[in-house]
C-alpha cells in the first residue's frame, strides 16, 4: 500500500447480510490500494463467530482489519414502542446513533449500506466539503408528501441513506442522536422509511448533496430520465446529464429494491444490469461456493411487480406513480394515527 490518506467508513449487518456485506467489503479494499489507513467498523447485530472469520479472512488479504461494535439496545435508547416492517432489521436504525456508537476518537466517518458494489475509489466522496452539515446524501427525487408525511416543510428534497459522509463531530456536538429519540417518540414510534425518514427529518436543511454517481440505485437502471421523472414526479431532481452519467459509470452501485427490477444479484436468476460486478466481487469472497438465495419476496409485492411487467410501460409508471404520490402518502398517515391512538392508551 501506498500514499498517506486515512479514510474511515461503517456498515451495519446481521448474520443473515454478512456474505452481501462481503461484497462490499471485497470492493471497498480493492478499490483503496493507494490508501495507507483504512479503518472499516461493522456495527453488527448478532454476526456469527464463522461469518466474522470469513470476513476477517477479506480484510486480512488486503493488510486490514475490520473493527467489530455490537449493536447497542436500540429500543432501550429509544425508551418507546418502535416500529419495524418484517423486511428490515433493527441494525437499520443503529445509523441514527452513529456519533454515539462509534469511538469518539472518529470525526467523519462515511457510511456505506451493505448492499452495494464500488467500483471507482471513493477519494472525491471522503473529500467531499460537508461545510457546516451534519452529513451529505443523494436525492432520491419524491414528491413533497414524502416530507410532509415527516411532517418536515413541503418544500425540499428527500435523500436516500445508503451513502452518507457523515460529520460525526457537529452531529455529536448538536446531540443529533438525543434528537432522533425525541423525533421517534413524537412520532409514536412510527416513522415512514425507517431510520432514512428520521434522518431526512432531524437533518432537514443541513443535508449536502451528493453527486447521483455515489448511489446509483436500481430504480435508476429500471427507468430512463424521462420515465423516472413520471414515475417520481419530484420537486427538485439531477440533470439528465448527471442522471446519464451516473449510469454510464456509477461509482458505487446500489442493489435496492425496485418494483419493477425487483431481483439483486445473490438472488439466483437475477436480471439487474450490474449483476455481473456483484458476482464477480463475491467469487473472491469466502462465500464463493455458497448458493445464491432463492427469490422470496413478499407475496403480494411479486404479484404487483409481475402485473407491472404484464401491462404496458407507460400505464406501469402511471400507476405507480400515483401510488407514489397518493396511496403511500395516506397509508404513512393513517399508520401514524393508527400508533398515536395506540400510543395514548398506554
Amino acid at each position: 500500500m501506498v500514499g498517506g490518506f486515512y479514510y474511515e467508513f461503517f456498515f451495519l449487518s446481521d448474520d443473515k447480510f454478512a456474505e452481501i456485506f462481503a461484497v462490499a467489503l471485497e470492493t471497498l479494499y480493492e478499490q483503496h490500494n493507494h490508501v495507507k489507513r483504512l479503518r472499516v467498523f461493522l456495527i453488527e447485530n448478532n454476526v456469527s463467530i464463522e461469518s466474522k472469520k470469513k470476513l476477517n479472512i477479506i480484510a486480512e488479504k488486503f493488510e486490514r482489519r475490520i473493527e467489530y461494535i455490537p449493536m447497542p439496545n436500540i429500543r432501550k435508547m429509544i425508551g418507546t414502542d418502535l416500529y419495524i416492517p418484517n423486511t428490515l432489521n433493527m441494525v437499520d436504525f443503529a445509523r441514527l446513533f452513529a456519533c454515539d456508537i462509534l469511538p469518539s476518537d472518529v470525526e467523519k466517518a462515511v457510511q456505506l449500506d451493505c448492499d452495494i458494489v464500488v467500483r471507482h475509489p471513493l477519494d472525491d466522496l471522503w473529500n467531499f466539503d460537508l461545510k457546516d452539515n451534519y452529513c451529505a446524501m443523494i436525492n432520491e427525487g419524491h414528491n413533497s408528501k414524502m416530507r410532509t408525511v415527516l411532517n418536515i416543510p413541503a418544500d425540499g428534497m428527500y435523500f436516500n441513506s445508503g451513502v452518507v459522509p457523515m460529520n460525526l463531530k457537529k452531529m455529536r456536538e448538536d446531540k443529533i442522536g438525543e434528537k432522533c429519540v425525541n423525533y421517534i417518540k413524537n412520532m409514536h414510534g412510527y416513522v415512514p422509511i425507517n431510520a432514512q425518514g428520521v434522518m431526512n427529518a432531524v437533518m432537514d436543511g443541513r443535508i449536502g448533496l451528493l453527486s447521483p454517481k455515489f448511489n446509483v440505485y436500481s430504480l435508476m437502471y429500471a427507468f430512463t430520465y424521462n420515465e423516472y421523472l413520471k414515475l417520481r414526479r419530484p420537486n427538485y431532481y439531477y440533470s439528465r446529464e448527471e442522471y446519464e452519467n451516473a449510469l454510464a459509470d456509477p461509482i458505487i452501485v446500489h442493489y435496492m429494491t425496485c418494483f419493477y427490477l425487483d431481483e439483486r444479484p445473490w438472488m439466483k436468476e437475477c436480471k439487474h444490469p450490474m449483476t455481473k460486478d456483484f458476482l464477480s466481487a463475491r467469487s473472491k469472497t469466502p462465500w464463493v461456493n455458497d448458493t445464491l438465495w432463492d427469490n422470496m419476496p413478499n407475496f403480494s409485492r411479486k404479484i404487483y411487480c409481475d402485473f407491472c411487467h404484464m401491462i404496458p410501460k407507460p400505464l406501469a409508471i402511471w400507476i405507480s406513480s400515483l401510488i407514489y404520490e397518493y396511496y403511500l402518502p395516506a397509508r404513512h398517515i393513517w399508520m401514524k394515527k393508527k400508533f398515536a391512538r395506540s400510543d395514548s392508551n398506554t
